[in-house]
C-alpha cells in the first residue's frame, strides 16, 4: 500500500513516556518509513518506534516540537487480518475520516462554569487525541493497557467509565461491570483541569461528567490492582469511587476526582 503520513505535535507528547502519543502506530502491518522535522529526515538512531505502546519514543537529545511521520501498511498483512480484528485494535486516524464526522458534545458544569468536550464513538474505537487519564491496567503506563474516560447512558442513568481499546465502555453497576458498545469518550478539558486527592468527599470543584437517578456523577481514579482504574463517583456510590475489573465492580475509598484546581 501507498505510504501517508501523521503529523505529531507538541499537543501529542507524553513527557513520562518521553515520546510522541501515535494512535496509527498500532494498526497492524505498520512501519515507520521515515521521520522528518523542519523539512529533514531524522536520523532513524534517534528514534524508536513502539506500536505495541501507539509510541514514537525519542531517544536522542531534545525532541523537535513537530515530526510529520511517514508510515506504511503492509497490504500482505492487512489481507490476513478479518474485520473483528480491525475492530479490536479500535484506532480511529485522521485519514480515515471518522474522526471530522463523529458527534462533539460538550457538558459544562454549573458550579465552576468549565466544559469537558465528549466525542461519540463505539465497538471499542478510541477517537484521535483522547483526555490522557493516566489510566491503565496490567503492569504500569508504559507497559499495560491504557485506559482512557468515557461514558455511557442506561438504567436511567448516564454514568463514566473507562474505555478499554477495542473493547468498549466499562462502566460499574451495582456488583457488576458492564461492557457498553455504544458511549462517549473525554478529548478536551480545561487548561486548568487536573486530578485532586479525596477522601470521601468530592472537592467543590469537581467536573460535572455524569448523573443517575441519585444525583450528579464525576470521574474518579483509583490504584486497584494491578493498575490505575477509572470510574465515577457521586451521592449515589456513597462518595465512593466505583469502579470496574474483572467482570465485578468495587468501590474504593482512596482516589482522586478530576476537578477544577484552583489558582
Amino acid at each position: 500500500m501507498e505510504p501517508f503520513s501523521v503529523t505529531l505535535g507538541q499537543e501529542d507528547w507524553d513527557a513520562e513516556l518521553g515520546g510522541w502519543r501515535c494512535p496509527a502506530l498500532r494498526l497492524p502491518g505498520i512501519r515507520v518509513e521515515e521521520v522528518v522535522s523542519n523539512g529533514a529526515a531524522q536520523d532513524s538512531s534517534w528514534y524508536q518506534s513502539r506500536p505495541e505502546f501507539g509510541l514514537l519514543k525519542w531517544i536522542r537529545g531534545t525532541p523537535p516540537a513537530r515530526v510529520v511521520v511517514l508510515v506504511r501498511l503492509t497490504e500482505a498483512l492487512v489481507s490476513k487480518r478479518s474485520a473483528q480484528l480491525w475492530k479490536r485494535l479500535a484506532i480511529v486516524l485522521p485519514f480515515v475520516g471518522t474522526v471530522g464526522s463523529a458527534f462533539i458534545a460538550k457538558g459544562c458544569d454549573t458550579f465552576s462554569g468549565r466544559c469537558l468536550s465528549w466525542q461519540s464513538a463505539a465497538q471499542g474505537v478510541v477517537p484521535e487525541r483522547p483526555f490522557d487519564a493516566g489510566g491503565y491496567e496490567y503492569a504500569d503506563k508504559l507497559q499495560g493497557w491504557p485506559l482512557y474516560v468515557c461514558r455511557a447512558g442506561g438504567m436511567n442513568a448516564d454514568r463514566p467509565g473507562k474505555l478499554v481499546p477495542g473493547y468498549g465502555c466499562m462502566i460499574a453497576v451495582n456488583d457488576t461491570e458492564i461492557q457498553m458498545t455504544e458511549y462517549d469518550v473525554l478529548i478536551g478539558v480545561d487548561a486548568r483541569t487536573g486530578w485532586v486527592s479525596s477522601a470521601g468527599v468530592i472537592p467543590p470543584r469537581a467536573l460535572r461528567a455524569g448523573h443517575d437517578p441519585h444525583g450528579p456523577l464525576y470521574v474518579c481514579r483509583a490504584h486497584y490492582e494491578t493498575g490505575v482504574q477509572i470510574g465515577h463517583v457521586g451521592t449515589g456510590t456513597g462518595h465512593k469511587c466505583q469502579v470496574s475489573f474483572g467482570g465485578r465492580a468495587f468501590s474504593l475509598d482512596d482516589y482522586e476526582v478530576l476537578s477544577v484546581k484552583q489558582g
